[in-house]
């Protein structure tokens, strides 16, 4: 961080002195909130890490931050669920894991990509979860559904499928597919889950994820449980009406 601030106090020499006060009041503020924002994340990992018993290695950029793991196992213990699906494997699933291995649940998760899929199979069985967490290959296909984007085909649940879903975590499919991809779950999943199935929405800092919950809400299908934007990619608690 500090041959950033280095390398951009040369920059700015450059500039005119006018431009030059606006431009480094704004960047000073951006670096003090990424820096802030690092050391959010490394104290929830610590945390994570204290409660799952290990360190997760990847957390951030496509995986969930640390700071919604802890966030997921607070909401675990609060709803106590014991069908849980899952949108998109990865780091997610093994903090689930963790809570389903103590408390006698169970999560089924859907994923699109062949090798991730094997990557985290490999974490699953090393820690011990596999007799709590499967994954399961779902290609996207074109679904008759609220948007155009491919989703994760609701065949994929069919046979594995003995309980109806009393909470739900979304983190995928990834957005390079479609903006509000993740809006058409509800219309095509509704009738794998429990009435009042907690539905957990990550990445709700983004455009096309509270466009989508907008519409949901517009139809009737959920009711805002707790929306936290203090999250680093913000996440929003829904309960399902239908």
């Amino acid at each position: 961080m500090k041959k950033i601030k280095s390398v951009i106090k040369n920059l700015i020499t450059t500039i005119a002195s006018p431009v030059k006060t606006q431009i480094v009041r704004e960047l000073s503020e951006h670096i003090t909130r990424v820096e802030r924002n690092l050391y959010r994340q490394l104290i929830f990992h610590q945390d994570l890490k204290e409660k799952l018993g290990y360190s997760i290695a990847n957390t951030r950029g496509w995986c969930i931050s640390p700071d919604i793991g802890i966030f997921l196992l607070d909401l675990l213990d609060q709803y106590s669920p014991k069908s849980i699906l899952e949108l998109g494997c990865g780091a997610s699933s093994l903090v689930i894991g963790s809570y389903c291995i103590k408390n006698s649940g169970q999560l089924l998760s859907l994923e699109h990509q062949i090798s991730h899929l094997q990557h985290v199979q490999a974490m699953i069985e090393e820690k011990k979860y596999s007799q709590v967490v499967t994954l399961v290959h779902s290609e996207l296909e074109k679904q008759k559904s609220l948007y155009s984007s491919p989703f994760y085909s609701p065949k994929a649940l069919t046979q594995h499928v003995s309980n109806r879903f009393d909470f739900v975590f979304i983190d995928g499919p990834p957005k390079q597919h479609g903006e509000q991809i993740r809006g058409n779950f509800l219309p095509l999943y509704q009738e794998f889950l429990q009435s009042n199935c907690i539905i957990v929405l990550d990445d709700y800092v983004r455009q096309g994820e509270r466009q989508f919950v907008k519409k949901w809400l517009e139809l009737g299908y959920v009711e805002i449980v707790e929306e936290n934007t203090i999250l680093e990619k913000h996440a929003v608690v829904l309960k399902s009406l239908l």
